[in-house]
C-alpha cells in the first residue's frame, strides 16, 4: 500500500484500493485451500487490483485475466470504444479445484477440420497417430503394425493401437500413412477461452434488473467454470447468511443501498459468485 501511495498520492483510486485491501485479506482468510476467487472490475482499476491481488494471494496463484465483452461498440470521445470489463481469477493454493470447461467449435473450424463423414454420416477429422522427429524415439512405442513401422514410433502402445483399429478409428491414406479418426460427436469442444463475449449485460427490460450500477447479470457468476465444485458451491451469499463477521464481509463488496438490501433479502439469488469454496 505504501508503494501505491507513492505514485497515486491522496486520490480516489488510493482510497478505493485502501478499501479493497482489507476485504481481500479477509476473503483469503475464509477461503478454503481448495477455493478460488474471481474479482470483477473495469479497466479503470483492473491493473491496480491485479497488483493488489498478487500481493494478497501471491503472484504464483494468479490464473487468468478474463475479458468480458459486456456491450457492443459505441462512441467514446477521443479514444477507442470501451466495451469490456475484467475478471481477475486467483486461487488460494495449489490444491484449488478446477473443472475444465468447453465451448462448441465455431463454424469455420468445423468446416475446415471436421470435413469428412463416414458411411453412417458421422463427421470426423484425421489426427496424427505416429510420432514426429521433434518428439524423439520411445523404445516402448517402436513396433510394427500391419507391416508399417514409423521411423519415430507410434503415439500409443500396441494394444491400444490394435483396439483403435478394431473400432475403425485408424484410417490409412493413399500413400500408406495411418491417421487417427476423431469423431466430432466424441469431442468435448474447444477449451473455454479467457475472452467471454457470449454473456449479455443487464438491459433496461431484464427481469433481474434491480437498479444499482454495478449489478452483474446472473449468467456471469453463474458460468459453470466459476462453480468450482461439482456438488456444491459456497458463495458470498452463503457467507452473508451465516456468521455476523461474514455478513459484514459479504456486504463489504457491495456498498450501495440497493445492493445491501438485496444481500439482506435474498442473497443466494443475486450473489451467485463462486468467490468462496
Amino acid at each position: 500500500m505504501q508503494a501505491f501511495r507513492t505514485f497515486l498520492g491522496y486520490s480516489d483510486m488510493m482510497a478505493y484500493l485502501a478499501m479493497m485491501a482489507p476485504r481481500l485479506i479477509e476473503l483469503k482468510r475464509v477461503l478454503k485451500v481448495t477455493g478460488s476467487i474471481y474479482l470483477h472490475c473495469d479497466p479503470t482499476a483492473s491493473h491496480y487490483l491485479k497488483m493488489l491481488m498478487d500481493a494478497v494471494f501471491g503472484p504464483q496463484y494468479f490464473r487468468n485475466e478474463i475479458i468480458w465483452k459486456r456491450t457492443g461498440s459505441h462512441n467514446d470521445s477521443k479514444r477507442f470504444a470501451g466495451v469490456h470489463d475484467t475478471v481477475l481469477y486467483h486461487r488460494k493454493a495449489d490444491a484449488a479445484t478446477w473443472n475444465s470447461q468447453f465451448v462448441p467449435h465455431n463454424d469455420h473450424y468445423l468446416r475446415t477440420h471436421y470435413n469428412r463423414t463416414d458411411r453412417t454420416g458421422r463427421r470426423y477429422r484425421l489426427d496424427n497417430i505416429i510420432r514426429s522427429a521433434s518428439m524423439g524415439p520411445r523404445p516402448n512405442l517402436s513396433y510394427e503394425f500391419k507391416g508399417f513401422k514409423p521411423a519415430w514410433g507410434w503415439r500409443v502402445i500396441e494394444s491400444k493401437l490394435s483396439a483403435l483399429d478394431a473400432a475403425g478409428r485408424i484410417e490409412w491414406s493413399a500413400s500408406g500413412t495411418p491417421y487417427l479418426v476423431r469423431y466430432l460427436d466424441g469431442m468435448r469442444g474447444a477449451a473455454q477461452p479467457d475472452l467471454w463475449d457470449d454473456i449479455a449485460p443487464i438491459n433496461s427490460q431484464a427481469q433481474e434488473r434491480l437498479g444499482y450500477p454495478t449489478q452483474k447479470p446472473e449468467a456471469l457468476p453463474g458460468r459453470p467454470g466459476l462453480r468450482v465444485r461439482r456438488d456444491s458451491t459456497r458463495t458470498l451469499a452463503k457467507l452473508a447468511r451465516s456468521k455476523p463477521v461474514h455478513r459484514r464481509l459479504a456486504r463489504g463488496g457491495y456498498t450501495s443501498t440497493t445492493s445491501l438490501t438485496c444481500t439482506r433479502l435474498s442473497p443466494l439469488k443475486y450473489f451467485r459468485w463462486s468467490a468462496i469454496n
